[in-house]
């Protein structure tokens, strides 16, 4: 008997699975996709704007390959870059570099300050500006440019029907 309720269950629950609708970011001759769904945010810049816009999708028109972004239809085709954020851990490590390059600049500034002698001042702050540099180009990130190499395309995948 409970076997029996089991597979009624999973027979109704079929009858109530809908599509879902997904952005994919496809990179030519790689299998792997990035995957946006409804809810996402993205920071897109158009073709032929320089200007990067934020923004939450709201609904993806597949036949029509048009994104509804924030009361903003949005075709597909007009998209010409994504930002995307870094890895977690580039992202940690350029927020350390950095930390460490302004504790440094700091408390090299306070001894300089208080007269200590016997110190390479100007290394000291090469190392700092630099370990500062390269924390703020981790944490930044990355544009990835639509067309050649990469493409976003709309699709809906369906169960069932």
């Amino acid at each position: 008997m409970k076997q029996l309720t089991i597979v009624v269950l999973f027979l109704l629950m079929q009858s109530a699975v809908c599509a879902q609708k997904m952005l994919l970011l496809e990179r030519r001759n790689s299998p792997k996709t990035t995957r946006y769904y409804l809810g996402s945010t993205l920071n897109y810049q158009y073709k032929s704007d320089r200007m990067w816009y934020p923004g939450q999708l709201a609904d993806i028109q597949v036949d029509q390959q048009m994104l509804l972004m924030d009361q903003l239809l949005v075709p597909i085709d007009s998209i010409g870059a994504l930002r995307m954020p870094k890895s977690p851990l580039a992202r940690i490590a350029g927020g350390a570099l950095f930390t460490f390059g302004a504790s440094l600049t700091f408390a090299s500034t306070i001894a300089l300050l208080y007269g200590e002698k016997g110190y390479n001042y100007p290394l000291i702050y090469g190392g700092a500006l630099a370990s500062s540099g390269i924390g703020m180009v981790l944490m930044r990130p990355k544009s990835v440019k639509l067309g050649g190499k990469r493409r976003l395309r709309a699709i809906e995948v369906s169960f069932g029907q």
